[in-house]
């Protein structure tokens, strides 16, 4: 996983960091009041994730 990023950095520098997901295959932690908000990952690695969650019969949130 890459150096953590500042959620006011990701907001000034969103296409860098689109492109560092997309282009660059990076997984990014995205930091608010130090604590891990999110992490930016590529949409393909995230798919498989879903998929291995319900393959396992785990819940998987979000869309």
């Amino acid at each position: 996983m890459e150096e953590p990023m500042g959620v006011r950095e990701a907001r000034a520098n969103f296409a860098d960091l689109m492109n560092r997901v997309q282009i660059d295959r990076e997984h990014i932690p995205v930091v608010r009041n130090s604590r891990v908000a999110f992490i930016a990952v590529p949409e393909d690695w995230y798919e498989r994730a879903v998929a291995a969650l319900e393959a396992q019969g785990q819940a998987a949130g979000g869309s």
